[in-house]
């Protein structure tokens, strides 16, 4: 998709850390900026009514230990 976006053909949605080399060689260029608002954390979505790996639970209750915001 990013190769096929960088030749016109369409837009491409991505993470801008993996198309940073692209948009600053002028290959690709952002658009659409104002609906797509920077917000800093870390994101995980996973269906919570699927069953879930162990290796997968495991990774999630680790993540939401370490995410969780301290208590003063």
């Amino acid at each position: 998709m990013r190769v096929l976006a960088a030749a016109g053909v369409g837009l491409h949605y991505a993470l801008e850390p993996m198309v940073e080399a692209d948009i600053a060689c002028g290959a690709l260029r952002p658009v659409l900026e104002p609906y797509a608002p920077e917000v800093p954390g870390l994101f995980l979505y996973y269906p919570s009514r699927a069953r879930v790996s162990p290796a997968l639970q495991a990774f999630v209750d680790v993540v939401r230990r370490v995410m969780k915001p301290k208590r003063k």
